[in-house]
């Protein structure tokens, strides 16, 4: 109890505020660490997108007889110019390296067209939860 001129505050009433701020708070940190990890996960899909697109650009760049047909070919990080395919010297991908815990793969097929080829780059990343961005582009060349 309060003497008629107290005029301060009783522990139980700082406990109480407290409790309040607390669980007032709870909801902003959370989100706040929601959008961090939403951020870091977009910047990473953002790399691997244009690490993609680079590697697309450059097939679409090459002789139509370069770009071999192929399964699940291990591009790595290319980093150095040895050329895709060995038997065709024009097969040379040069893109920066993957980002750190990246890993990419190439499909080529024929389709029916005699000078048209279905690319498909893909880009994996994460240890938990594989994240991965997929591209595919029809090219065709004019023989």
């Amino acid at each position: 109890m309060r003497s008629p001129g107290f005029r301060g505050t009783t522990l139980l009433e700082v406990i109480v505020a407290v409790a309040i701020l607390g669980i007032g708070l709870l909801p902003v940190i959370n989100v706040l660490t929601t959008v961090s990890r939403t951020q870091r996960l977009s910047q990473e899909e953002l790399a691997a997108t244009c690490w993609a697109e680079e590697v697309i650009e450059q097939l679409q760049s090459m002789p139509f007889e370069a770009v071999q047909p192929c399964t699940d070919l291990n591009l790595g990080g290319i980093a150095s110019i040895t050329p895709l395919w060995p038997a065709f010297p024009d097969s040379i991908v040069i893109t920066r390296p993957l980002p750190k815990d990246m890993e990419a793969r190439l499909d080529v097929f024929l389709t029916e067209s005699p000078s048209l080829k279905w690319m498909t780059v893909r880009v994996f990343w994460g240890s938990g939860p594989v994240h991965n961005v997929t591209l595919t582009a029809f090219t065709e060349w004019r023989l």
